[in-house]
């Protein structure tokens, strides 16, 4: 597995926690927004914790924040969303 790959799925894995955190406190607007940030910022130091990567390694230092991005945010407001729904929707 190649280190973009491993950012991507950490990223992944983060998303759908994050995600689930947001729905199952019943977090709303900039809360749920705040909290999708602090995942992020999180998943950077855990990548460069645990896959031991260092920027200047990478073909752009820029890649360590941006790679598995767009799919972070997505899994994560889709998430978010569907736990909201089920655990707090009235019935």
């Amino acid at each position: 597995m190649s280190v973009d790959d491993a950012m991507y799925y950490i990223r992944l894995i983060l998303g759908v926690i994050m995600g689930v955190i947001c729905g199952a406190l019943g977090l709303e607007g900039l809360a749920g927004l705040y909290v999708c940030i602090v995942g992020y910022v999180l998943s950077y130091y855990v990548i460069r914790g645990v896959l031991k990567v260092d920027p200047t390694s990478l073909e752009k230092p820029t890649r360590l924040f941006t790679v598995g991005g767009g799919t972070y945010v997505l899994i994560w407001i889709v998430t978010w969303t569907l736990t909201y729904t089920l655990l707090l929707s009235p019935s």
